[in-house]
């Protein structure tokens, strides 16, 4: 009898303690990710300042708000990219429509702007500019998009072209300026980029787009 009861008073200390093992794990995983989270948002309340940036050979925008681009013809004016590369251009617009609307006093407009109409997400911005810098041998690169984008974006960047020097420059979308870290904290725009950036540096993206794509499946009947 004394044999049995030993046996399970170890094993139910073995359980007692595999469940503090996990709980533990499971309180520094949370407070990682939280830590990292906090990080994250205190990023994205911070803005790059254009005019002490240093050259580049290129530059390189991922479309979304609209002081992306204006910030990215704003560098090419000022010459600290030879070319620019406005990635992600929806099909429906023309170039005279985006050159007009973003780069009216860049008389080499036609000459210097490229634009990328096949990217559709950030991983697709990635790959073409990875394209469109080795056909005109760039080796550094000023990249430009959202504060809060900017994570993902040169983690996807530096996975297509590891050898390239990139600089980013980020901007604060108008709906973020001046806000703080708290509250990008509480924003969902923050928090479901934060959880893709996660993703991304997990390299969990062609789980979940499994995933998603199989809950889309019609079911059968």
């Amino acid at each position: 009898m004394k044999s049995v009861s030993s046996k399970f008073l170890k094993a139910s200390v073995v359980s007692q303690t595999a469940k503090h093992v996990l709980a533990g794990a499971l309180v520094f995983l949370i407070s990682l990710v939280s830590a990292g989270f906090y990080q994250f948002a205190t990023q994205a309340a911070q803005e790059a300042s254009l005019q002490t940036l240093p050259k580049a050979d290129a530059i390189v925008v991922l479309t979304g708000e609209d002081n992306r681009i204006h910030s990215a013809v704003e560098l090419l004016q000022a010459k600290n990219g030879k070319r620019l590369l406005i990635s992600g251009v929806s099909t429906s617009v023309t170039d005279t429509a985006i050159f007009k609307a973003y780069a009216p006093k860049t008389a080499n407009a036609f000459c210097c702007i490229d634009l990328d109409r096949l990217a559709l997400d950030t991983k697709g911005n990635a790959e073409y500019t990875a394209k469109w810098a080795k056909l005109h041998d760039f080796n550094r690169i000023i990249v430009v998009t959202s504060s809060y984008h900017m994570p993902r974006s040169l983690n996807h960047l530096r996975q297509t072209m590891p050898s390239v020097d990139l600089i980013p420059a980020q901007v604060i979308p108008s709906d973020l300026k001046g806000k703080s870290t708290l509250f990008m904290m509480t924003s969902p725009k923050i928090i479901i980029e934060y959880a893709k950036y996660l993703v991304t540096r997990a390299k969990l993206g062609p789980v979940v787009k499994y995933m998603w794509t199989s809950l889309e499946m019609p079911t059968r009947s």
